[in-house]
């Protein structure tokens, strides 16, 4: 009788463990499951941050090109506003000369001023891009530690 009731007992045991570790393994996998489902968005997020890059750095390259070929338009209508300048002393209308001077003046100042306005835009984008580049890698730091403190409890 004892016997049995000690044969009994170790099978209870045996049931016992063999529960708990089928329970450990699905809470394993579970917990798995979570941190790849955790990675797959904070992935997902970074890959949005650098496609957002390349697409900042392809407008950049753009400005600079379009800055580039403005700097050689501009001297170009200098070199114009030269011969102009000089057409019009050998001609002896100074004051004719002068207000086309201005006139194209103007038209220059106000190029360069959008060309200034859209390199400060740029510069913006580029520092919120930051911004939210940092903001990411503190979440996801943020998440790292919760799910340690997590897996530790």
């Amino acid at each position: 009788m004892l016997s049995r009731a000690l044969k009994s007992h170790q099978a209870k045991q045996a049931a016992v463990k063999e529960n708990n570790e089928k329970l450990k393994k699905e809470a394993s996998a579970s917990v798995a499951a979570v941190t790849h489902a955790m990675m797959d968005v904070l992935n997902a997020g970074v890959a949005e941050a650098f496609a957002n890059e390349r697409r900042i750095e392809g407008e950049a390259k753009q400005l600079h090109e379009n800055a580039a070929r403005f700097a050689k338009q501009t001297t170009q209508w200098l070199a114009l506003i030269d011969g102009f300048n000089n057409s019009l002393k050998e001609i002896g209308d100074v004051e004719s000369w002068s207000r086309a001077i201005e006139a194209d003046m103007r038209a220059i100042s106000l190029t360069l001023e959008k060309v200034n306005d859209a390199h400060h835009l740029q510069q913006q984008q580029q520092q919120q891009q930051q911004q939210q580049q940092q903001q990411q890698q503190q979440q996801q730091q943020q998440q790292q530690r919760q799910v340690a403190g997590a897996a530790r409890q």
